[in-house]
């Protein structure tokens, strides 16, 4: 895994170090573009998979971890923060839906009705103050998959280097 993880390190430090590069008019990566690779490198290393796994099992098995957790979901939950939160991507996730519905391959628009109608009882949960609920909920959201990129780009923040 270190060689991997020498080779990316390596790779990366030479793009930064080599101006002839920039000049040669060769077309830069973001580091989104960068990310996505680097995940799907990791994503291939079994080595890096059972190190998460070992990382997810501990952290479910340490009550004092998990309390932790609870309590900052408990907190982000009482002062209205995750409610404002989902209340924003519901509204922009329906815009979406209904703005690009014709363009949206079949299989994607059903997955991104599933995750709008998800939110929606979120929303309700959070509304009734049923706080294991929407937690729950929103644990479910991970099975649907990622919200539309158009979504999640404009909640990202990139990091510039100069």
């Amino acid at each position: 895994m270190s060689d991997k993880a020498d080779e990316l390190l390596n790779s990366a430090l030479q793009e930064f170090q080599d101006p002839e590069e920039e000049k040669s008019g060769i077309h830069e990566k973001t580091i989104r573009e960068e990310m996505v690779e680097f995940e799907e490198r990791i994503n291939d290393d079994p080595e890096i998979e059972a190190m998460f796994n070992e990382l997810a099992e501990e952290l479910e098995s340490n009550s004092e971890i998990r309390k932790t957790i609870e309590k900052v979901g408990q907190d982000l939950f009482k002062k209205g923060v995750l409610k404002e939160s989902m209340i924003d991507i519901r509204g922009r996730l329906s815009e979406y839906i209904q703005r690009n519905r014709h363009t949206i391959p079949k299989k994607e628009l059903s997955r991104f009705e599933i995750q709008l109608s998800t939110y929606n009882e979120i929303c309700e949960a959070i509304q009734e103050n049923n706080e294991k609920s929407a937690m729950e909920l929103i644990s479910k959201l991970s099975l649907y998959g990622e919200l539309p990129e158009e979504l999640t780009l404009s909640s990202r923040v990139e990091c510039v280097i100069t």
